[in-house]
C-alpha cells in the first residue's frame, strides 16, 4: 500500500534526490525489465521526478556549444583574441 508520494513524505526529500540518479540509470539501461517489475509505485515515483520542473531545469539540453567538432577556441586572458587549437588530431 502506498503511504506517501515520495520515499518518506508527500514531498521530495534528500533521500529521494540521493537515490533518484541510480533508479533513473537502472530504468534507462533496462527499460523493459524495469517497467515489468512488480513495483508500480517506484515507476510513478520516478516518472514524477523525471517530469518535475526542477529536473527539467537542471537537466536542460543546451545546443552544442562547439560549431566544429574538431576545433576549440581557448583564450589565455581578456586581451587575447584566442587561438584555434585542434581538439583531436585526424
Amino acid at each position: 500500500m502506498r503511504q506517501h508520494n515520495y520515499l518518506c513524505t508527500d514531498s521530495p526529500t534528500l533521500a529521494d534526490f540521493a537515490i533518484f540518479p541510480f533508479i533513473r540509470q537502472f530504468a534507462n539501461v533496462e527499460p523493459v525489465w524495469f517497467n515489468t517489475m512488480p513495483y508500480p509505485n517506484v515507476i510513478v515515483w520516478l516518472t514524477t521526478l523525471v517530469n518535475s520542473s526542477l529536473f527539467n531545469v537542471t537537466m536542460y539540453k543546451y545546443p552544442l556549444w562547439l560549431p566544429q567538432k574538431n576545433m576549440i577556441q581557448l583564450k589565455h586572458s581578456e586581451h587575447d583574441d584566442g587561438q584555434v587549437i585542434p581538439l583531436c588530431k585526424n
